[in-house]
């Protein structure tokens, strides 16, 4: 984090003209790892909340599960399962 900071700050001070103390440049990066950090948390936690298996249905009923998308082209899709 602290290496990709460094670099984004040398960018900005070649094409921007902004310099910034070397103090700021670990502030960042410690802000920046820190949200990682809570982001990745937050991300797996509802990641194994989300987890989910498929239970069989009752005699006689068949279950569908059904999915659909619109692409930025223009296409569309569908995808359908039944299983029992």
């Amino acid at each position: 984090m602290l290496l990709w900071t460094m670099s984004n700050e040398r960018n900005n001070h070649l094409f921007n003209n902004n310099k910034v103390k070397e103090w700021e440049i670990v502030q960042k990066a410690l802000n920046y790892w820190e949200e990682f950090t809570d982001h990745h948390r937050q991300a797996t936690v509802e990641k194994v909340e989300e987890i989910r298996t498929w239970k069989r249905p009752p005699p006689g009923w068949v279950k569908f599960n059904m999915d659909a998308a619109v692409l930025k082209e223009g296409g569309t899709g569908l995808g359908v399962v039944a299983r029992d």
